[in-house]
């Protein structure tokens, strides 16, 4: 298999699993609407500055930090590259981290 298809498939399965984990835990949603609250903060952008970098909907963008939309794993990987940061470093928080050891 050349590493192509490799890599694409690897995507397939990151997106399968983060999609089962935020579509069947309301809570997860929360605290990566909360990250994205705090990325924000953090760069001194609001919601209309991000969606504009990030080439994200700036009425999905509103919808996700209210709490009415998941955020795809595409629209995460986006925020990302407007962020410059990785989708490690995205998800490597603490809040994450002690939600994910409750649910074990």
């Amino acid at each position: 298999m050349n590493h192509g298809i490799r890599k694409i498939l690897y995507y397939q399965f990151i997106v399968h699993i983060y999609e089962l984990l935020v579509m069947r835990n309301p809570g997860l949603s929360k605290i990566i609407c909360n990250r994205i609250n705090l990325l924000l903060a953090e760069n001194n952008l609001n919601a209309e500055q991000l969606a504009y970098q990030s080439g994200v909907a700036r009425s999905g963008l509103s919808e996700i930090l209210r709490g009415f939309k998941e955020p795809s794993i595409y629209t995460i990987a986006k925020i990302c590259i407007a962020l410059n940061i990785s989708t490690k470093e995205f998800f490597d928080f603490d809040e994450i981290e002690k939600y994910m050891e409750s649910q074990e």
